[in-house]
């Protein structure tokens, strides 16, 4: 969002020479002159009754910003706006520390003197203030700001672009039509007062959730660090060939196909005990606390995505052992292990370490497929087995780079 409106951004008014009324007088704003008189007034109204003046509305309108004016207001207020200088005496605070907060939040970069910030901006400093008296570890709360203001990010670019969503599909209009920043402009207040509460409360559960999840998950911090040692497979999924298929997908069809992507990829995940750590593009990571629910969590991936006929199959490759975790994210020997297996697996196929394999043993709904030990740079020489469900075909045996694989297909797209 661009910087909050303030009184200091307010534009005096010109004198005007031009006859009043007339159509083609220079200080009519552009959004007047393309919306009609009855919903110009309108979001006008509206702008007023969120607190904004006529000459910040005017200017609004001169700029074809009159949306982003009713969603500051709507946000953050329309009351007093203050300097970060200002905030930081206020909370007691110093300047090179709120910095580097407003930093680690995300937040742009802005003139130490810029009169944007309210006065709730300082109420949160001085909770941080107060933070600090209880854990003097700078590092490790400013790390916490950090995974905050990144997970935040990410929720406030999918609520403007549910938002954006709904907008776009209104008849007769195009992206860049004023009329959309005004249908946006009316429906700001309802959007504040009724939906970002649900919203918020929404997050206010789903994070109590995840805590309690991961006490549960709980294991020693290893001293002077916030990272934790514990046991977990961590997995895998890249979709075959997409780099080169996202060269020729529109911007619209690219949207749909990830989205797509995410939410098979995500409800095979979720829906067999495991978690998502992250999703990068074409490839998500994945771990489960048991070997034998990341083997299952791998097979439905790979057979999710067979049966998608607008997406390609999925490589995965799994490993377990000792993982590192730390603010969300997973390190280790087996991480780096699963991510080269990945690589090597053919489009379809699930490739498996030692450890896995080993858990596997026995266990009749699985059938394991024993390939050529790997020299895997970084790592050494390691064994791999490609992992079938019991009954499945031995095609696509191999490794990806293996000119001998039984029967292995190919890249070829799947038929659409």
């Amino acid at each position: 969002m661009d910087a909050p409106y303030t009184d200091a951004q307010d534009v005096e008014s010109q004198p005007n020479d031009e006859p009043a009324g007339a159509e083609d007088s220079a200080d009519i704003a552009v959004a007047d002159r393309v919306l009609d008189i009855a919903l110009s007034e309108r979001v006008r109204e509206t702008l007023r009754g969120l607190g904004a003046t006529d000459d910040q509305i005017d200017q609004a309108f001169t700029d074809d910003s009159f949306h982003l004016l009713g969603l500051d207001l709507a946000l953050l207020g329309p009351g007093r706006r203050y300097s970060e200088r200002e905030v930081c005496q206020a909370a007691g605070i110093s300047i090179e520390l709120a910095v580097r907060f407003r930093n680690a939040f995300g937040f742009p970069d802005a003139p130490l003197d810029a009169p944007i910030y309210g006065e709730k901006y300082a109420g949160m400093l001085k909770e941080i203030a107060r933070f600090l008296e209880f854990d003097t570890d700078l590092t490790t709360v400013m790390q916490l700001a950090r995974v905050i203001g990144q997970s935040m990010a990410r929720i406030a670019e999918a609520e403007i672009g549910f938002v954006g969503k709904i907008l776009s599909e209104v008849p007769g209009m195009t992206p860049g039509d004023p009329r959309l920043s005004a249908e946006l402009t009316l429906a700001t207040p309802g959007l504040v007062e009724e939906s970002l509460p649900r919203v918020l409360s929404m997050i206010e559960m789903v994070h109590k959730r995840h805590l309690l999840a991961e006490a549960q998950r709980s294991a020693p911090v290893e001293p002077g660090t916030r990272a934790r040692v514990i046991p977990l497979a961590v997995g895998f999924a890249d979709l075959a060939g997409f780099t080169a298929i996202s060269e020729v997908l529109g911007q619209a069809a690219l949207t749909v196909s990830l989205a797509r992507f995410e939410t098979v990829g995500s409800e095979a995940v979720t829906g067999h005990r495991g978690r998502v750590v992250k999703m990068i593009g074409d490839e998500i990571m994945f771990v489960a606390d048991d070997d034998v629910d990341a083997a299952e969590i791998a097979l439905r991936l790979v057979e999710g995505f067979a049966a998608e006929s607008g997406l390609p199959d999925v490589r995965v490759g799994v490993a377990s052992g000792d993982s590192i975790t730390r603010d969300g994210d997973v390190f280790g020997r087996n991480v780096n292990l699963a991510s080269r297996l990945t690589a090597l697996a053919n489009p379809g196929t699930v490739i498996i370490s030692e450890s896995i394999e080993a858990s596997l043993e026995g266990r009749d709904e699985f059938k394991m497929i024993p390939l050529r030990p790997r020299h895997l740079k970084g790592i050494g020489k390691v064994p791999a087995w490609v992992l079938r469900r019991h009954g499945d075909p031995d095609t696509g045996v191999g490794y990806r780079d293996d000119q001998t694989a039984r029967g292995h297909p190919g890249n070829a797209p799947k038929g659409r």
